[in-house]
């Protein structure tokens, strides 16, 4: 993994040149020409030259991108831009793969029951990183009845058994019920009611999940990385 630059070619440039001007090693010279697809000679001096192979050749006036190695310890996480925040998110949330409720009121208990996995347009199976990793993890607590998986007797909720009547105290037992079960996910630090309605069998209620800060996680990361090698993309 690496972060990227952009370097203008200059004219009298070589590769190797780049190489040792932009990452301060010219054996990575071969890395420079892989990643932007480049072809032997490489650099030419003229704009007819390189229209002899135009998407393999570049002359001075062109830009190359750089990869450059960037170690975590050398980060500011106040600093990070969107993309790089995203992978601190995925790599401390974690990954798995996608699954979609499969709202058939006859299956309940164990998750495998309640859960099948989802697929893309092409039929391959999705997986979800970072945040969406974990909203999808407190979705299955949520539905999951609590004592339904044999060896994680206290995984899930007890919301099955609140629904029977629309009253004031059974609002309060749902919105209880929800908050317990998603701080019972270490990843999350707080949760908050902001409307709870019940009608009948069926409830509606908006909640706000706080988690742990960003400084946290990125702190969390660093600490994760024993080889000090490990970089953002």
């Amino acid at each position: 993994m690496a972060r990227y630059k952009k370097c203008l070619v200059n004219y009298g440039d070589t590769i190797q040149a780049i190489a040792q001007r932009e990452t301060n090693d010219v054996t990575r010279w071969q890395e420079i020409v892989k990643y932007n697809g480049l072809q032997y000679p490489y650099i030419v001096d003229t704009i007819l030259e390189k229209l002899e192979n135009p998407d393999h050749l570049v002359t001075h006036g062109d830009i190359l991108v750089i990869p450059v190695e960037t170690s975590l310890m050398d980060q500011d996480p106040n600093k990070l831009n969107k993309q790089d925040m995203e992978m601190v998110y995925n790599l401390v949330l974690g990954s798995d793969l996608g699954t979609v409720w499969t709202e058939d009121t006859e299956k309940h208990g164990t998750s495998d029951e309640i859960f099948s996995l989802s697929a893309d347009t092409r039929g391959d199976i999705l997986t979800v990183a970072g945040l969406d990793n974990l909203k999808q993890a407190l979705n299955a607590r949520l539905l999951t009845p609590k004592g339904a998986l044999l060896l994680h007797p206290n995984y899930g909720s007890n919301l099955h058994k609140l629904f029977n009547r629309a009253t004031r105290n059974q609002i309060r037992l749902i919105e209880n019920e929800i908050m317990r079960t998603l701080k019972t996910d270490a990843r999350v630090q707080d949760v908050q009611v902001i409307s709870s309605v019940v009608d009948g069998d069926t409830y509606s209620g908006s909640f706000t999940v706080y988690l742990q800060s960003f400084k946290e996680y990125f702190d969390l990361l660093v600490s994760m990385d024993t080889t000090g090698n490990l970089i953002l993309s």
